[in-house]
């Protein structure tokens, strides 16, 4: 996971951008106030959501099982 480090002071200007890398890039920013970390802006992730796993598979279709059982049809098809 990537991280950011930035001053509180420069935290004003920027925290539409690091709420952007935060949502969009999945970057986790860390605020430090006099050299020590006080504060980290990090992605939010829901429990048992496939919404957070989709940058995994976007763009892309995931590998799907192979069929091997075949289909039998119940009813004859009668030709004309």
């Amino acid at each position: 996971m990537k991280n950011n480090y930035i001053s509180s002071s420069n935290l004003k200007g920027n925290v539409s951008s690091i709420l952007h890398d935060a949502y969009y890039k999945g970057v986790t920013t860390v605020i430090k106030k006099y050299g020590k970390p006080i504060a980290k802006v990090s992605p939010y992730e829901e429990e048992g959501s496939t919404y957070s796993k989709l940058g995994d598979f976007y763009g892309s279709l995931p590998n799907f099982p192979e069929v091997t059982k075949e289909r039998k049809f119940k009813r004859k098809i009668q030709s004309l």
